[in-house]
């Protein structure tokens, strides 16, 4: 404890200031309340610690000796802020019980003083009764192990080695699996597509059959034989003479039919005329109106082809930085951690980086956490960099964070790739700071929005192509 004297020595100044005066009691009673809170969020870490540990599969996997000395450590420490919580909770409830007389014409109900120390006494009992339930189960583990420890082999058995390799497979096959079902459901995608395209180009062409059907002349049946009749399709002008021919019955004397005068058969031939050019106009237009739409098409082709091979380029680097994205590692006990350094996030002393503390992952929360504590962005500490001018000599004035210019970890990792918009315009972090590895979700999200859009674009193409194949 730093700021609460030791037992000893508590005692000893109770003895010898019975008389204090009700500030000093009250400073005295604000420290020894914070360092119960202190204790009450070291109790917090070591239960996250164990609750981790106990379901890990490395953990359940690990050999008797190593279970030991993982379960062992905890089970020190939720010992050891066990009590530490009963001796600041007797302490604090000692403390205002003893000096009461030090209110007396002072603005301080007795009633608000058996509140807080009934408080104090709650959070005692809640937090001793989660700190129990941890003991014993931490207790049972270590149990079990010691047990498997003096009967078993000390190194990993066939079972560990097995279920190891085992995980490592699944690893690996559901990685390919995912590629395989990727890619199955592209060849599926693109078969529905064409089967679309075909039904509809079968459509197509079955309205066109019916139009044309209906667009022809009636056929006539002109006798070339008595009984056998031959179906010939004929235009008006050649019916009708037929039709004249067969019905005139040669007749020797009678006299010859009528002439239709001159002016009849001109203005019969300029209807003609201006019939055909009618009809000549309106091909000549569709057969225009035909080559402009295909050359739309055609130039719609070349854009698209271009556009696919360019969004597929970028889809593919997407792919790779996605793949390579950077994440947090999250450790309960660092290896080569130091044993004075403290996570500037929970607090655990010697157990983890700030980086990978498993308690406080958000990068978010954790720039939050330093900018509470006035701390400095780049060293998480409060450095001459952070010092008020009125706290530096001249000699410190000239200091800087000796992090000032080391970089993040994970922007650096994120620069020149299709992701790096998300790196933060900050100024420069601590690397244990970062919020990138959070934002993975995000950059798939993205990823599978660039894929939708290249699947269109290749639907588009298809259906162009098949329109194209069919005109030939």
């Amino acid at each position: 404890m730093s700021t609460v004297d030791n037992d000893a020595r508590y005692l000893a100044r109770l003895l010898n200031n019975r008389q204090r005066q009700w500030p000093q009691v009250q400073d005295d009673l604000e420290t020894i309340y914070n360092e119960l809170q202190q204790q009450m969020r070291v109790a917090l870490v070591n239960h996250s610690q164990w609750t981790h540990l106990s379901s890990d599969e490395n953990f359940l996997l690990a050999t008797p000796a190593s279970k030991v000395l993982d379960t062992v450590k905890l089970l020190k420490g939720a010992l050891s802020v066990r009590e530490e919580i009963a001796r600041l909770g007797t302490r604090y409830v000692v403390t205002n019980l003893l000096y009461r007389n030090a209110t007396r014409g002072l603005p301080i109900s007795q009633s608000d003083l058996d509140g807080k120390a009934e408080r104090v006494i709650h959070l005692m009992d809640e937090q001793t009764q989660k700190l129990n339930a941890d003991i014993f189960q931490m207790e049972k583990e270590l149990h079990t192990a010691e047990k498997d420890l003096r009967t078993g082999p000390c190194s990993s058995n066939s079972e560990h080695v097995n279920a190891l390799f085992r995980r490592a497979f699944d690893t690996l096959t559901a990685n390919e699996k995912d590629k395989s079902e990727q890619r199955f459901q592209e060849l599926l995608e693109k078969i529905e597509a064409q089967a679309r395209e075909l039904a509809s180009l079968k459509q197509q062409i079955e309205e066109k059959d019916r139009i044309e059907k209906v667009e022809q002349p009636e056929p006539v049946d002109v006798a070339i034989a008595e009984d056998n009749p031959v179906r010939v399709d004929l235009n008006d002008v050649v019916y009708w003479e037929r039709m004249v021919e067969e019905v005139r019955e040669p007749e020797e004397d009678a006299p010859p039919p009528a002439l239709v005068s001159d002016e009849s058969d001109e203005d019969e031939e300029d209807d003609d005329l201006d019939l055909r050019s009618v009809a000549d106009e309106e091909e000549d237009e569709a057969a225009v109106i035909e080559q402009e739409m295909i050359a739309q098409e055609e130039a719609r082709e070349i854009e698209l082809r271009r556009r696919v091979e360019d969004l597929q380029n970028w889809v593919d680097r997407m792919r790779r930085d996605l793949r390579d994205f950077p994440f947090r590692k999250k450790e309960i006990q660092s290896p080569g951690m130091c044993p004075k350094l403290k996570c500037a996030f929970c607090e655990a002393e010697g157990e983890h980086f700030s980086d990978s503390c498993p308690i406080v992952t958000n990068g978010d929360e954790r720039y939050s956490i330093i900018r509470d504590l006035s701390a400095c962005y780049k060293c998480l500490e409060y450095c001459p960099a952070m010092w008020p001018d009125d706290e530096q000599d001249d000699q410190q004035k000239r200091k800087e964070c000796p992090y000032k210019d080391k970089d993040c970890y994970y922007c650096k990792r994120l620069q020149g790739t299709t992701f790096e918009d998300l790196i933060p315009d900050d100024g420069g972090h601590h690397t244990a700071l970062c919020n990138i590895p959070q934002k993975k979700l995000l950059a798939r999200v993205r990823f599978e929005r660039e894929e939708d859009e290249l699947r269109e674009l290749l639907g588009e193409l298809a259906r162009l192509t098949a329109r194209r194949n069919a005109r030939r």
